[in-house]
């Protein structure tokens, strides 16, 4: 593989590839408490200051994950809260789609 000089700061420990291998989406730590609640969009070979945040959770009693599927072939977004989750989901092929509620 290539290894790239930049860096992105903040990030939870998961990261999700597209199948191109050109896009990861991460999901972002907020200040204290540390937790993530913004999944991000990076472009490989790109400032970091270009990321798109694709959803803020605003409550901070839930907590965010973003990975891909065994299959290589879907992300998952995971909103996880004490008594509730929510799923949704992206073609790997298609990064810069709107994810879709399960």
């Amino acid at each position: 593989g290539i290894e790239f000089e930049e860096a992105i700061e903040d990030t939870f420990y998961s990261v999700a590839w597209s199948a191109d291998s050109d896009y990861i989406y991460y999901d972002r730590l907020t200040a204290l408490p540390l937790q993530p609640l913004s999944t991000c969009l990076h472009r490989l070979g790109t400032s970091s200051s270009f990321d798109y945040c694709i959803f803020n959770q605003p409550n901070a009693t839930f907590t965010l994950e973003t990975v891909t599927a065994n299959s290589g072939e879907y992300f998952f977004q995971y909103e996880k809260g004490i008594d509730t989750t929510w799923v949704k989901y992206l073609s790997t092929s298609t990064p810069t789609s709107p994810f879709q509620q399960l």
